[in-house]
């Protein structure tokens, strides 16, 4: 016997919170490799990826004190978004199906 399948194939993160060893708490998301760019250069608590690829993820910087929570807020969106049109059409539909019964349209975490 083989390995049992996962549903939708291998598992997909958008969001990762790494404790850094330097007292830092980091938030990884999965983002274009245009948006990466983009993002590392207009704002100094957005870093490359922590850990991660850095063509597509960025670390955010949630200790920082210039840090934007509304603007990390767009991009833990958009690495939803982008991560959940990775997935098959029907795991898509599951996790869409799940939303609508009941979950608020953006996220409710706090940081």
């Amino acid at each position: 016997m083989g390995h049992p399948r996962r549903l939708g194939g291998a598992p997909r993160l958008f969001l990762l919170l790494i404790p850094h060893t330097d007292g830092r708490l980091l938030a990884n998301v999965k983002l274009d490799p245009e948006d990466v760019v983009a993002v590392r250069t207009a704002y100094t608590w957005v870093e490359p990826g922590f850990h991660q690829s850095k063509r597509h993820w960025v670390s955010i910087d949630l200790t920082s004190p210039d840090y934007r929570a509304d603007d990390a807020a767009d991009m833990v969106e958009d690495s939803y978004r982008l991560v959940l049109s990775l997935l098959t059409r029907r795991v898509r539909e599951a996790v869409l199906l799940a939303d609508t019964a009941g979950s608020p349209a953006r996220p409710t975490w706090q940081w």
